[in-house]
């Protein structure tokens, strides 16, 4: 493949070309189509034949009908970045510019509406993009009221959350009087909601949502009380009426606050209660709230029991943060001791293995327990392979790649086959580098057993030959 030019050398070579030759390089591109001519448009029209463009172009998805499919939706991202790349082009105030870009997130119901965005292309647009763009416009407008006022005009519906996602750099661009205006807007919305629709809680949810931008727990308490509603009697709440999340999110804000008391008392009332799901979250702002408040054997204990619980490097480094570097030692041991002593396979013990440089480790475990390996673990246990492969543990990552095979062909979807024939296909070319397969069969043993125990599955056999060559 041929060597591509550096961008910067690019660039000057095309500023050294008579104008009149890159105007007709421009215009024969342009005749092409697509970005290249809109990229003509956008360097040749006027600000007004720009915007009359781009409402021309809003309408126009507006007006959408054709259902575009998961492989046709990263073309319709790519219009509606084109999109907004012209509104970014267009010399426009401040004002027009937030107005503008305000009119295509309302476009959010209609896209996502008539596309699969299983990859996540037009999402990518509205969540990253036009964020960045919103604010470049609304941080320069001078009246800050009316940004305010743009903000809750498009909170008026939210169909996709696309919209609300704007607050989350509010306080970044707007002064604090400006951020207390809006909260209050949208709190008499809330209750003005409560009063009517007492089942929808949406207003309340978008002060919650600012509150916990800002940093503001009491608001935030406020706002979540207002959203309860009747159809919640099942839902075991607070002292005080706070669902565990909500109260949970009031604990983190008053740790930010400083009100570490108080957000403990919080914590250990819903760390109390039975079957409590949210059991990380708890232990988490309980080890911060005891480290906050100085407690010092508190924040040792519960920082262990947060380790114990999901044993990994960043776990571990998080520990001894709390009971010292020098516990790391006795720390591993105990751990790795445990996970070795018993009596079933752990996934997180072998990842924890790995992510100590412990291969070894891992890989006996895997041929000590290799009939526990569950091949529906296909999201876990490729990367363990892969892992065990680098570090020469071939026999281990053989072990791992059979029981994906034999999950992929006991579940007979043909659709599928292609992951399994990927792992029958690398499971023989690491079986030469395998010395001794214990009281395993071979690769060649292996393989003729697995195909006459599948010898009507023709198509994953087709697969493979093909693969293979």
């Amino acid at each position: 493949m041929a060597k591509k030019t550096d961008p910067e050398i690019l660039r000057q070579r095309l500023a050294s070309l008579p104008a009149d030759t890159l105007a007709d390089a421009l215009l024969s591109l342009s005749l092409q189509g697509g970005a290249a001519e809109a990229m003509v448009v956008r360097l040749t029209a006027t600000s007004h034949e720009l915007v009359k463009r781009i409402n021309s172009r809003l309408a126009g998805f507006r007006r959408r009908r054709k259902f575009l499919f998961r492989s046709q939706a990263p073309e319709l991202a790519a219009e509606l970045s084109d999109l907004l790349s012209d509104i970014e082009a267009a010399a426009l105030t401040p004002e027009q510019g937030m107005r503008l870009v305000a009119k295509f997130l309302q476009l959010d119901g209609k896209v996502f509406d008539i596309c699969d965005d299983s990859y996540g292309a037009v999402g990518a647009v509205f969540h990253g993009e036009v964020p960045e763009v919103f604010w470049r416009y609304a941080s320069a407008v001078a009246d800050e009221n009316t940004v305010v006022e743009v903000l809750v005009e498009l909170l008026l519906d939210d169909p996709w959350s696309t919209r609300s996602e704007l607050l989350d750099q509010a306080p970044e661009f707007l002064t604090g009087g400006t951020i207390e205006r809006l909260a209050e807007v949208l709190w008499q919305r809330a209750q003005e909601q409560h009063l009517t629709d007492p089942e929808h809680g949406r207003w309340a949810s978008q002060v919650m949502h600012l509150a916990s931008v800002c940093g503001d727990p009491d608001r935030y308490r406020n706002a979540a009380l207002l959203s309860h509603r009747e159809s919640w009697a099942k839902v075991e709440l607070t002292a005080d009426g706070l669902t565990h999340h909500d109260a949970l999110e009031v604990a983190r804000l008053q740790l930010m606050r400083g009100q570490a008391t108080e957000a403990l008392s919080l914590i250990q009332e819903v760390s109390a209660k039975k079957g409590q799901h949210r059991r990380e979250e708890c232990e988490k702002l309980l080890q911060q709230a005891h480290g906050a408040l100085g407690n010092r054997t508190e924040e040792a204990s519960t920082a262990r029991r947060r380790f114990d619980a999901a044993p990994s490097a960043d776990a571990l480094d998080e520990l001894l943060a709390v009971i010292g570097d020098t516990e790391r030692p006795a720390v591993v041991e105990e751990t790795l001791a445990a996970y070795i002593q018993a009596e079933r396979l752990s996934l997180t013990g072998l990842k924890f293995m790995l992510e100590l440089e412990r291969p070894d480790l891992a890989a006996t475990q895997i041929i000590t327990h290799a009939s526990e390996l569950d091949g529906e673990q296909y999201y876990f246990l490729p990367a363990i392979a892969d892992q065990l492969i680098q570090s020469g543990e071939h026999l281990a990552a053989s072990l791992i790649l059979r029981a994906l095979v034999a999950a992929n062909l006991d579940r007979a979807l043909a659709k599928y086959y292609s992951h399994g024939v990927r792992y029958l296909v690398l499971a023989g070319r690491i079986a030469t580098a395998v010395d001794d397969w214990g009281d395993q069969p071979d690769h060649g043993r292996y393989f003729a057993e697995l195909q006459e125990q599948h010898k009507r599955k023709v198509s994953f056999w087709k697969k493979f030959m093909a693969r293979k060559k």
